[in-house]
């Protein structure tokens, strides 16, 4: 366990019908972190698209984590996924560090 980190893995495309259980199962696991959380990381591999409504459910998601002070990032996303995302002007997009490798991420948290 790293304090601070929470690691999450969702293991389907997102779209429209579960966007926000996705939102609600990370305000879940950070509930029930051991530790105040300050970097969310989603470990998307297995998260081959990601639709536009599902894209609005991630900068909401997104802009209420900043709005806690913890810093959303995902891991392992595949090219094609983290180029539609990127290529929004969402401040999911504009934000640094969102797509950076898991190993970034755990540096700055030990």
């Amino acid at each position: 366990m790293i304090p601070g980190l929470v690691l999450f893995r969702w293991d389907a495309p997102l779209f429209f019908a579960h966007a926000e259980l996705f939102n609600q199962r990370v305000f879940d696991s950070i509930a029930k972190s051991p530790t105040p959380d300050r970097c969310v990381v989603v470990t998307a591999e297995t998260v081959t698209s990601v639709a536009v409504t599902a894209a609005d459910a991630l900068n909401e998601l997104h802009d209420n984590l900043v709005a806690a002070q913890i810093q959303l990032c995902f891991a392992e996303m595949k090219d094609p996924v983290k180029t539609s995302l990127s290529a929004s002007d969402s401040s999911l997009a504009l934000a640094s560090g969102t797509f950076s490798s898991l190993s970034a991420k755990l540096s700055i948290l030990t």
